[in-house]
């Protein structure tokens, strides 16, 4: 056949593959022409078919402990992908702050990777003493914060978190005299080893104590605070009295009174002095205490006098005294050795027993919620986990759930357990999973406690808090989210409080909590109807000074973006904007930044709307402020990288990001920072999205560029991503510039694309996207095509085709390049020698329906035999497959046409091939093709000549 027939290649495109057409390629190239640069009609999906644009992640972390990895939707028909999770896929975007349970955790509208759970931040040692004499050192906070820091600090794995009460809010325990229905008062904040997640309570906030007055029972019962015996009355919380004095000498009064406990009548009153001396001589006392075989007395008359509740009261008390210390970092050694183990032990017993008696109950709280926060100090503390201490608390705050006292310093008591205790993993679950003797499951009580105490804003954050720690593990928030009732009770209490003074470390707490709550769909029904998308947006304009709040209202918002709907509550109420001004306001917090580029990243991803909203000079100036800045953190550097790759998923976003000069800051970023891996997958990704749209080829068309992507490809030689990323970009560069890509090849970016191909022969995406890359490279170009056969790229596409023989776009871009290489006789030659002709033809066979992947095969088949005719008996078993492929698709032009070239070419070579097209009755197909097309001159001219080819043959076929 005439030698331009043969060389003529379709220009033509079908609709199967969504990209532009390639141009008709010269006369001199046998191969087909790769298409132009992937821009496909469809810029709002995220498929697996990466020749785009690549929508960046958060989250987005596993669903609530590990960083969500970056998913992909098996769609193959656009060509940009969108990020999963802006907090992390492969990258740790987001990657969501440590917990004692691991790390947790964050997307389009659908993510295939899962929001993150964030921890409660674990603050230092706060003074929430309202003396007004000791100055206060902590950021110049106001009264009314109680001490407590702005800042959240979400990491929890690691060091156990201790939250103490400050020495000037040391209340005395109030004594049980024998016979007295006063319950016990907590020890406050003094009471180093007392540790909670609040400010503790103060004297009025526990009713019962010996120097309360009616009137401060009658404020707290209330939930408001009176100014009756409070200097300074802040959050429905007052100063304690000072602590009772015995008079006596501690070493004199601790064996006296020891010695003269003779019967239970005596045991009462003894014990209650003995609390009194124990906290006001504190670990003196304690030692004298030891040393005169207290606990082994102590213990000894708890099980004697079981079934004597005054006797028991004051025993808890005691116990509770001993448990609790002045200094931070007491070890409290005497609640140490096995008969402190049985003392708690007898603790428990006396709770179980005397169930409706307040004033033990209260005790025994108190004694475990001190022993729990002891456990920091000291591992060998027994603080009842192991023996039911977290059933006991629970089943006191559900027998008496009209106690402020007992509900509230129940609540507390559960947040040491579940955070501060070396068994806080355990004790967590137990008050998940465990249900109480009445059938109702221990977490349950939670809401009713938190609708006792909902007037009182310092125990409302508790409860906040300890949520905020429940739903960290993924299995708990689950069991929670089965009914709304603790969500409510989050959200009841940020309601009440939220216009409050002062509420911010509550809002800060309840929007830990929620945002662990929103990683579960089906939680946002009952926030979108409650409206927190408007009150966390409030929320941060209110407090747009205070980091810790920031922080999680960022974090709520990026996890309740996993829908569409709360993606557009967000925008429409300005929200973007709203983050935006936070992210610049906060610039020198890496954490407020990371957040905030996260929330940024999951609103938009999937979201036109979202992505036309950050499409904003203001937006990418910060963006090249931050890129500029190389003191900056790298995880903030890569989530930035991220959100410039989700906005430029739009040709708008794009070309507003190289005017602003975006594309320049990121190669920048890049060169200094070339051995940081999560950083360059993310910084791959948004040039990548930046070029397919053809935006700031003027930057990346020169040298240096070439080396830069070369290099990268290189340190990063492991990460999937980059290679993708490089790939896609080197392609869609190499189709786009007019001038020879002369630099690319120079680089070595050939060589280092086939060493991408070996190295990471499963990844479709990387064999995908590389043939692509080569096919628009070799192109036009004897050179290149020279240089693809020398770095021993032959095998590596051949391979591809054998490694994914079901992944029809790998296979059309492997086929792609053969096509185009097998024009060289050397190349021909090696494709044919590597088996590459049965590799082709079993393609063909396992994927008949798929057009462009068949057109592809018969030229490369057409090809072979022409440069090679010595393999075209080899090439013989593709001709089934090729009448085959015509009679299935008679209307497609491009394959009738290549079909017949095909067969011309094979019939004109060899004998063997006439012989079979024969004997398949490949004339009467070739026939039907030409009367089908008659008016198609391709298809008219090449059908002519493979019948006239066939007819040379002398056999009858005509």
């Amino acid at each position: 056949p005439p030698q331009d027939t043969i060389s003529r290649s379709s220009s033509s495109s079908y609709p199967e593959l969504k990209r532009k057409s390639s141009s008709t390629p010269s006369a001199s190239d046998l191969g087909r022409k790769p298409a132009n640069a992937m821009i496909p009609p469809d810029l709002g999906r995220k498929p697996s078919h990466p020749f785009g644009t690549n929508d960046l992640p958060r989250d987005s972390s596993n669903m609530f402990d590990n960083p969500p990895q970056l998913g992909r939707n098996q769609s193959r028909t656009v060509a940009v992908l969108e990020p999963n999770d802006p907090s992390g896929y492969d990258l740790n975007f987001g990657a969501a702050h440590n917990s004692s349970n691991g790390s947790a955790s964050r997307r389009d509208s659908k993510p295939s990777s899962p929001p993150r759970a964030r921890t409660p931040p674990r603050p230092k040692d706060l003074d929430t003493s309202r003396d007004k004499s000791s100055p206060r050192s902590r950021r110049g906070l106001p009264d009314d914060d109680y001490g407590r820091e702005s800042k959240a600090s979400p990491q929890m794995s690691g060091s156990k978190e201790v939250v103490r009460m400050s020495n000037n809010e040391l209340g005395a325990v109030a004594r049980f005299n024998v016979g007295q229905s006063n319950p016990l008062h907590t020890p406050n904040s003094t009471a180093s080893n007392i540790m909670v997640p609040n400010p503790p309570p103060a004297a009025a906030t526990m009713p019962g104590l010996a120097s309360s007055s009616a009137s401060q029972s009658d404020s707290r019962s209330s939930g408001r605070p009176s100014d009756s015996n409070s200097a300074t009355p802040s959050r429905g919380r007052r100063r304690l009295p000072a602590r009772p004095t015995t008079g006596n000498k501690p070493r004199q009064d601790v064996s006296t009174i020891l010695n003269n406990m003779d019967d239970s009548s005596d045991r009462g009153k003894a014990f209650n002095q003995l609390s009194d001396i124990v906290l006001g001589d504190g670990q003196k006392a304690k030692t004298r205490f030891k040393e005169f075989y207290g606990m082994e007395t102590l213990v000894e008359s708890m099980w004697e006098d079981m079934g004597n509740a005054d006797v028991q009261a004051a025993a808890c008390g005691l116990v509770f005294s001993l448990s609790a210390s002045r200094d931070a970092s007491a070890t409290n050694d005497a609640m140490v050795g096995a008969n402190a183990e049985g003392a708690v032990d007898a603790l428990l017993f006396v709770m179980q027993t005397h169930r409706e008696d307040e004033r033990i109950q209260r005790a025994g709280i108190g004694a475990l919620y001190c022993l729990a926060s002891s456990t920091v100090n000291n591992t060998a503390i027994n603080d009842g986990s192991l023996s039911g201490a977290v059933l006991s608390v629970v089943s006191a705050m559900e027998s008496h759930p009209g106690s402020m006292s007992i509900q509230e310093m129940g609540i507390r008591a559960l947040f040491c357990q579940c955070v501060q205790s070396t068994n806080s993993e355990s004790n967590k679950s137990t008050l998940a999973k465990t249900k109480l003797d009445s059938g109702v499951p221990g977490i349950d009580v939670l809401p009713q406690a938190a609708g006792t105490v909902l007037f009182d804003m310092v125990t409302s954050e508790a409860v906040c808090r300890l949520y905020w720690c429940l739903s960290t593990s993924e299995e708990i928030a689950g069991i929670m989210s089965n009914s709304t009732a603790h969500l409510m009770a989050v959200l009841r209490a940020l309601r009440t409080h939220f216009n409050e003074p002062g509420s911010f470390p509550l809002v800060e707490a309840a929007f830990g909590s929620l945002a662990n709550f929103a990683r579960l769909e089906q939680n946002h029904a009952t926030m979108l109807e409650d409206g927190v998308v408007v009150t966390v947006i409030e929320a941060m304009q209110k407090y747009e000074d205070k980091e810790g709040t920031i922080i999680e209202a960022c974090s709520l918002l990026a996890n309740l973006s996993q829908t569409m709907a709360m993606k557009n509550e967000i925008v429409d109420n300005d929200g973007v904007a709203i983050i935006s001004r936070c992210m610049v306001q906060h610039s020198g917090s890496s954490e407020v930044m990371e957040e905030s580029i996260c929330a940024l990243c999951a609103v938009a991803i999937g979201s036109k709307m979202a992505k036309k909203a950050l499409s904003k000079d203001t937006l990418f100036g910060t963006v090249v402020q931050i890129l500029g800045d190389f003191n900056s953190s790298s995880a903030v550097h890569e989530k930035v990288c991220a959100l410039v790759a989700s906005i430029c998923t739009l040709k708008q976003g794009a070309e507003l990001a190289v005017s602003c000069g975006v594309l320049e800051s990121l190669l920048a970023t890049m060169k200094a920072r070339q051995n940081e891996r999560k950083f360059l997958e993310a910084a791959t990704m948004a040039v990548r999205n930046i070029v397919c749209h053809g935006a700031g080829l003027d930057s990346v068309g020169g040298p240096e560029f070439f080396q830069l992507f070369v290099q990268v490809m290189e340190f990063c030689a492991g990460s999937e991503m980059v290679q993708v990323n490089a790939c896609t970009a080197l392609w869609n560069i190499s189709e786009s510039i007019s001038e020879e890509p002369r630099s690319i090849v120079d680089a070595g970016g050939i060589e280092q694309i086939v060493k991408a191909m070996q190295s990471h022969m499963e990844s479709a995406d990387v064999l995908e996207t590389a043939c692509g890359a080569l096919w628009s490279l070799t192109s036009d170009s004897e050179e290149r095509k020279e240089a693809v056969v020398a770095s021993g790229g032959i095998d590596a596409i051949t391979c591809s085709l054998v490694m994914h023989p079901k992944d029809s776009q790998t296979l059309e871009m492997a086929l792609g390049v053969l096509s185009c290489i097998t024009v060289k006789t050397s190349a021909a030659g090696a494709v044919a020698e590597s088996q590459g002709i049965s590799m082709v033809v079993d393609a063909m066979r396992g994927n008949n329906r798929c057009l462009p992947l068949l057109e592809l095969g018969i030229l490369v088949l057409r090809n072979i035999v022409l440069s090679e005719p010595r393999f075209a008996s080899e090439a013989s078993n593709g001709i089934s497959t090729i009448i085959n492929a015509m009679k299935e698709h008679p209307d497609s032009i491009t394959i009738q046409k290549e079909s017949c070239n095909a067969l011309w070419a094979m019939a004109a070579e060899s004998e063997d091939c006439k012989s079979k097209i024969l004997a398949l009755d490949g004339v009467t197909i070739l026939m039907e093709a030409l009367d089908h097309n008659s008016s198609v001159g391709d298809v008219e001219d090449a059908a002519r000549g493979a019948i006239n080819q066939l007819a040379m043959s002398g056999q009858g076929g005509m």
